[in-house]
């Protein structure tokens, strides 16, 4: 992705972190969240911070073009998942050409960096589904382009496993299962996602939750089903039905780009 529009958040490592270890367990709320949903019309959503890792051979040069690619389908899974909400999603332009022409948007931006770190470092400490974290950064800027008050920030990991890491599994499953062993095939991927919302008036965290999958989170429709679980407790159940149509785009293209 492009460097001045993705924020070098080393969030989701410690995301992981928190959700296997069970230290941050959703979903969260402050203790004035009832009154929050009173008061809220519109959700900005943050750009996507994710982290991807493959089980198997894949080229460092390729890997960031494709952590850009799952991060957009996020934004995309996430919007959509707003705009069926009966909240409005903010008029916010975070795309790369958008930013490259905005240094002040790329700062404020930028400066979100330190702030989530501090919050999931206190999610970390967190024991209670009530919380009441402060944010540190100065959401105004944003606030005042995008005509809201509460952004959402989504940060996540997922893992896949290669054609030829799953080729080789089948194999090794197929001979333990010749010689009266019992085969073991794992997963073919994880996704996990994370959200925060935050209320600038309020300057503090106001909503939490994780969703963890197994799933190849190069599919879209794979991040779209994350996406439902991690965001049903704040806008509610989704009926928009699975579309698995473009599953193979990212894959596809990545493939091509090997040979």
């Amino acid at each position: 992705m492009d460097a001045m529009r993705r924020t070098p958040w080393s969030l989701a490592a410690l995301v992981a972190g928190l959700v296997g270890a069970g230290c941050a367990t959703g979903p969260k709320t402050s203790g004035d969240f009832a009154n929050v949903t009173k008061e809220m019309n519109v959700i900005t959503l943050m750009p996507a911070s994710i982290t991807l890792a493959e089980e198997g051979a894949f080229t460092g040069q390729q890997m960031p073009e494709l952590t850009h690619d799952v991060e957009r389908e996020v934004e995309r899974a996430m919007g959509a998942l707003v705009r069926e909400s009966r909240y409005r999603l903010g008029a916010a332009d975070f795309g790369d050409s958008a930013l490259a022409a905005d240094p002040e948007m790329r700062t404020a931006i930028f400066e979100q960096n330190q702030a989530m770190a501090d919050v999931f470092g206190q999610l970390a400490k967190s024991r209670s589904k009530t919380i009441d974290i402060p944010y540190s950064a100065s959401l105004d800027l944003i606030a005042d382009r995008s005509g809201s008050d509460h952004l959402l920030f989504v940060t996540g990991s997922g893992s896949f496993k290669s054609s030829g890491a799953q080729v080789k599994e089948a194999v090794i499953a197929g001979v333990a299962a010749l010689l009266g062993g019992t085969p073991s095939v794992g997963p073919v991927g994880v996704t996990s996602l994370a959200g925060v919302l935050v209320d600038a008036n309020r300057g503090k965290v106001v909503w939490y939750n994780h969703a963890t999958r197994e799933s190849d989170p190069r599919k879209p429709s794979e991040i779209m089903a994350t996406a439902k679980l991690l965001t049903k407790p704040l806008l509610g159940s989704s009926k928009i039905p699975p579309d698995r149509s473009r599953d193979q785009e990212i894959i596809g293209k990545y493939s091509k780009l090997r040979k």
